[in-house]
């Protein structure tokens, strides 16, 4: 047999090539669901409410899935943060407009007072805020709250995700925040290990429990000061060097 006719042997079919796969050919159709919603509220009359309704929810659970999808690839393939400013509560407002969108029935609100920007990686901990927002959208009962805090004499910035639901059990903690999937009742639930991810790369620490008032409590805990020995003058430093 001529070898050249010999078929290449693929690569092994690793997690982190299947979810890079799947972000790749999953990514191109959620841009044509992006495009179509774009021409379709262009050209729908303003009084057809019920499909703009069902438009503008198109594209809200298109962007929701490509977060997802972005989520996992970064959670199988970590790469070193892009770190720059980041102002908690401008991100916290965005990821609570999005969270709003698709759940019209609750009370979804950014909270807390001006926080001055940190040294991070703005997409992950978007990632790791979306995911925590979104578990408690699915557990509420009426509302969630997205707090932003600065503790200046600690030197950390915290992110406090509440909801009024019941919350999750204590010995349920370590296996969702230590998983990326578990299996609940017969179903697949995503599970928080991004979360924990994204704060040990940042030298952060994350912490749940319940308040006096009854409501159920995640704290995302960030240093103020660049972690892993990086300050943002070694950032620029380097940047400036590529």
């Amino acid at each position: 047999m001529n070898p050249q006719s010999e078929p290449l042997a693929s690569p092994p079919l690793t997690p982190h090539l299947l979810s890079r796969h799947f972000r790749h050919e999953i990514g191109n159709f959620l841009q044509a669901v992006y495009s179509s919603a774009a021409v379709l509220k262009r050209r729908l009359p303003a009084d057809a409410g019920p499909l703009l309704d069902l438009t503008s929810d198109l594209r809200t659970q298109a962007e929701a899935c490509r977060l997802l999808l972005d989520t996992v690839h970064d959670f199988l393939a970590p790469a070193g943060l892009h770190r720059e400013s980041v102002n908690l509560r401008e991100v916290a407002e965005g990821i609570v407009r999005r969270a709003a969108a698709r759940c019209s029935h609750l009370r979804v609100t950014a909270t807390g007072d001006p926080t001055p920007p940190i040294w991070a990686d703005a997409q992950r901990l978007t990632q790791a805020a979306s995911l925590l927002v979104g578990r408690a959208c699915e557990s509420a009962q009426q509302s969630v709250e997205l707090r932003s805090t600065v503790d200046a004499a600690r030197g950390t910035a915290t992110w406090e995700v509440i909801d009024d639901g019941p919350g999750i059990a204590d010995d349920e903690l370590v296996p969702l925040f230590g998983s990326l999937l578990l299996l609940r009742d017969r179903r697949l639930v995503q599970g928080l290990a991004p979360v924990r991810q994204v704060m040990e790369l940042h030298g952060g620490t994350w912490h749940a429990d319940r308040l006096p008032e009854g409501q159920f409590r995640v704290r995302l805990v960030l240093p103020l000061e660049a972690a892993a020995g990086e300050s943002p003058a070694d950032h620029s430093a380097a940047s400036t060097a590529r």
